[in-house]
């Protein structure tokens, strides 16, 4: 990669990747980046990915996807990287929380339901 071009504008992040809450032992976990960073002038982009705690989740690109794997509950930061070829970085970031069991709907805070024998014969 050559120095950065005063002139080259950096890759733009178009669609942040939402925080994710995976259940513990989740498997794989995988986002294309094709839709979530663009540069305007065209250039094509490189990508890369860092974990701020790989043992827990280990997250590489694969062909223009992030791909995450993890067994462990706990918390951790992935930093993903979009690179021109002229030097010009983006950044975003992903929270990543894996816990025994997922969130759920409070079916309590929902509005009462009355159900009425049906009157067909």
């Amino acid at each position: 990669m050559s120095k950065r071009s005063e002139s080259n504008k950096s890759p733009v992040l178009i669609l942040p990747i939402d925080d994710l809450q995976l259940s513990k032992n989740f498997g794989n976990y995988s986002v294309s980046l094709s839709d979530k960073f663009s540069d305007v002038e065209g250039d094509s982009l490189m990508y890369f990915v860092t974990s701020e705690n790989p043992s827990l989740i280990n997250a590489v690109i694969d062909n223009g996807t992030l791909k995450l794997s993890g067994t462990e509950e706990g918390n951790t930061t992935i930093y993903i990287m979009a690179v021109d070829a002229n030097g010009g970085l983006t950044v975003d970031t992903l929270d990543v929380t894996v816990k025994n069991t997922v969130s759920t709907v409070d079916f309590s805070s929902l509005i009462h339901v009355k159900v009425f024998p049906s009157i067909t014969q």
